[in-house]
């Protein structure tokens, strides 16, 4: 499938405040699956990208140091 729509976040721990930046990206067709597809394809030293169990095209961001779940803001790369 096509990428649809691709954007950078800046995002941060909530437990511990480490800050950084993913780049997240949707997939052409969420209608096919229900689902909006995004996945993580980068963030910076600091995090960890899991897939999730359910699908390899979905995943969240962990802070490597905590392992709390960092949650991301859509944030438009042609802003």
């Amino acid at each position: 499938m096509d990428i649809r729509e691709r954007w950078i976040s800046e995002i941060s721990c909530p437990e511990c405040g480490v800050m950084g930046t993913a780049g997240v990206s949707e997939e052409d067709h969420p209608y096919e699956t229900g689902e909006l597809g995004r996945a993580v394809f980068f963030c910076t030293p600091g995090f960890d990208v899991v897939p999730t169990e359910n699908s390899d095209k979905e995943s969240y961001i962990v802070c490597s140091k905590c392992k709390a779940v960092v949650v991301y803001r859509k944030k438009d790369l042609s802003a």
